[in-house]
C-alpha cells in the first residue's frame, strides 16, 4: 500500500473513533464512581507501605512515611463528597446505598478522616515513630469505621 493509501485509512480510523467517542454519552454516575474509585485508590496504595513501616513489615523510613502522609492528606481534603452523587451506587461500585440513606454521618465521616490524614501528615513532620504510630492508628480507625458502614 502507498504511503498515501496509509495516510487516509489512518485519517478515516481516527475520524471514525472521534465520531464514535463524540456520540458516546457523558454518564455523571459513572464518572463519580470512577473519580471516587481513583481517589481511593491512591490512598491504599500510600496507606498500604505506611502501614507497613508501623507494623515493622518494612524499616521504617520517616522521610518516605512523611511524604506518602502528605500525599493522603491531600487526596483526602478535595471535595470527596462530589464524588457521590445520589444513586451512585451499582455495578462496579463498593459503595452501600446507606450512604446516601445516612448522608449527614456518611458526611461526618469524611470530615474526620480529612482531618486525621491532616494530623497524620503533620505528626509524620517530626519522625517520631511513637507518635506517628499512634496518629496512624488514629487515621486508620476513621477509615475502617467509614468503609465499616458504606463500603461492600
Amino acid at each position: 500500500m502507498t504511503k498515501t493509501r496509509w495516510l487516509v485509512a489512518g485519517t478515516a480510523l481516527f475520524a471514525a473513533a472521534v465520531a464514535a467517542q463524540a456520540e458516546e454519552k457523558a454518564d455523571p454516575k459513572k464518572d463519580a464512581m470512577k473519580y471516587r474509585q481513583a481517589a481511593m485508590t491512591l490512598i491504599g496504595a500510600n496507606f498500604k507501605p505506611m502501614g507497613a513501616m508501623v507494623k515493622g513489615d518494612a524499616p521504617f523510613n520517616a522521610q518516605e512515611f512523611a511524604r506518602r502522609s502528605k500525599d493522603v492528606a491531600a487526596i483526602s481534603s478535595i471535595d470527596l463528597l462530589a464524588a457521590f452523587p445520589q444513586d451512585s451506587d451499582g455495578t462496579g461500585s463498593k459503595a452501600k446505598p446507606e450512604i446516601w440513606m445516612k448522608w449527614d454521618d456518611f458526611k461526618k465521616k469524611m470530615g474526620d478522616m480529612e482531618r486525621e490524614t491532616a494530623k497524620l501528615a503533620e505528626v509524620s513532620k517530626g519522625g517520631d515513630m511513637a507518635a506517628v504510630k499512634k496518629q496512624f492508628g488514629e487515621t486508620g480507625k476513621t477509615c475502617k469505621s467509614c468503609h465499616d458502614d458504606y463500603k461492600e
